[in-house]
């Protein structure tokens, strides 16, 4: 039986059909790669570590300087001498009357500085003394750790979330 197409005619090989597949290529055998032949070097003391004739460390024998050991000729130095004082300078004291205190002036309390409610940011970064981010054209503001809060391009920078929601704004949902 032929096989028809859409129309009816018989299909023929497509031009675009995949060869056939071939049979799988044996994979090579793995290579034996002999162990290397390292023999432990057998040391006197423990924890020391040797390549070849030199030890890595200073054995502990070379370490070792007791007191029992050192020679009794070897006192140990003696430290410098101090040097001598300076000589005594002989003070010229003048004899004043004591001074007045002048009057202690009252001090005024210091008046607090106020911060305006807003300011405008300067090349979209708001001033650490406002850092609330407000968009006017959504009447939404951003408070520092919100999610849009570093992407947002703000209109006006407010001190605080209270200033900015007491301006008619209202807060960011996340």
């Amino acid at each position: 039986m032929i096989d028809l197409g859409p129309r009816g005619d018989a299909l023929g090989p497509t031009p675009n059909a995949w060869p056939p597949l071939e049979a799988a290529a044996a994979t090579p055998e793995p290579i034996q790669v002999p162990e290397p032949m390292v023999e432990p070097i057998e040391t006197t003391e423990p924890g020391l570590v040797m390549i070849g004739d030199t030890p890595l460390q200073t054995p502990p024998e070379a370490v070792r300087t007791t007191l029992s050991e050192r020679p009794s000729d070897a006192a140990p130095p003696a430290p410098p001498p101090a040097p001598p004082p300076p000589p005594a300078q002989q003070a010229v004291t003048k004899k004043t009357a004591p001074k007045k205190k002048a009057a202690a002036a009252k001090k005024e309390p210091v008046a607090k500085k106020t911060l305006a409610p807003w300011v405008d940011p300067d090349n979209g970064i708001c001033p650490k003394s406002h850092p609330v981010k407000a968009k006017l054209s959504s009447g939404i503001f951003q408070v520092e750790g919100n999610f849009a809060y570093q992407r947002t391009s703000p209109d006006r920078c407010y001190e605080s979330a209270d200033a900015a929601a007491s301006d008619g704004l209202r807060a960011a949902k996340r």
